[in-house]
């Protein structure tokens, strides 16, 4: 097994176990042959985790099971904009799109001190450096590298970029590592939320890194949430002119949620009613450099905006 295989592992064990997810082991060797092998087959990225790190199918399933749950991988329901037959291929493959381990790492490698020290933090980092660069090339900061993955489909461009359109099937803690994954190569940021858990404390660490990136961010509550407002009001001190609020003052977007990355990226999701606990709970388009799509979802956010109410 490679040096920086055995590394990773290692490290996002000890992440996965810090966000309490049932079977690390068996959910860090999956993110780590996922990246390593996309665009494949499950099959053969079983070949490769059983010939290198000693597992079955069965607990890379389990493994999956546990990322899509967390909000580690999203999953492709269906590409836009291709074939029946390129569908048919398409759909042979092993179709989770998983966060950024740069982002995962930066976002939870603090909390490795209470198992490793700074020496051991830093040689992990310097080993599993390999894996940043293997995502970067295979996933890029949108989440997928379409000239990789769609190269041989009739993917349309846009300005000599290939744009695409997928349903998905996610979390919205997916979607935070995307925009976490993106911060340092966008401008502004919209947000359609429906306010439950948008300003937790423990959401509220994602949003300083974002505004301390000076990304512009506009929120639109579906509703005043009084449950929120105590740590909104903290951004907006501590950030002002760069984060806005509002909530509409008649309720209408229902399980709307939606997230526009300038005219990069925009999530189109609804979010499903369900009780049964933090299962993936939206599924939606996601809509990659197709400035018409993205520019009408834009317009439709503007127009709401409009009639917002400033949170006071």
């Amino acid at each position: 097994m490679p040096q920086w295989i055995r590394e990773a592992e290692l490290a996002f064990q000890a992440i996965f176990e810090g966000m309490g997810i049932s079977s690390p082991r068996r959910s860090a060797i999956y993110y780590i042959y996922l990246i390593k092998n996309s665009p494949t087959s499950f099959s053969k990225l079983v070949d490769d985790a059983k010939s290198k790190s000693l597992i079955s199918a069965a607990k890379l399933r389990q493994g999956r099971e546990n990322l899509m749950d967390m909000g580690i991988v999203g999953k492709v329901l269906l590409p836009h904009g291709l074939s029946q037959n390129e569908i048919n291929s398409a759909l042979g493959r092993e179709f989770y799109l998983p966060a950024n381990p740069s982002v995962v790492w930066d976002s939870s490698k603090n909390k490795l001190l209470k198992e490793f020290d700074e020496t051991a933090i830093e040689r992990m980092c310097e080993e599993i450096s390999c894996l940043f660069d293997i995502y970067t090339k295979k996933f890029g900061h949108c989440g997928i590298n379409l000239d990789l993955w769609f190269n041989e489909y009739n993917v349309c461009k846009n300005n000599g970029v290939g744009k695409l359109s997928m349903t998905l099937h996610y979390s919205g803690m997916w979607v935070v590592y995307n925009i976490l994954s993106n911060m340092k190569t966008i401008s502004n940021l919209d947000l359609m939320l429906g306010g439950e858990r948008t300003f937790d404390d423990s959401q509220m660490g994602y949003f300083r890194q974002m505004l301390n990136n000076n990304l512009k961010i506009r929120i639109l509550f579906d509703e005043r949430n009084g449950n929120q407002i105590k740590n909104a009001k903290i951004l907006k001190d501590d950030y002002d002119g760069l984060i806005k609020i509002k909530y509409n003052p008649r309720p209408r977007s229902g399980t709307c949620r939606r997230t526009i990355l300038d005219n990069k990226i925009a999530f189109d999701g609804r979010k499903l009613l369900q009780d049964y606990g933090r299962k993936p709970s939206y599924v939606g388009t996601m809509y990659l450099h197709d400035e018409y799509c993205i520019g009408l979802l834009q317009d439709n956010f503007n127009a709401l905006w409009d009639e917002g109410e400033e949170l006071e």
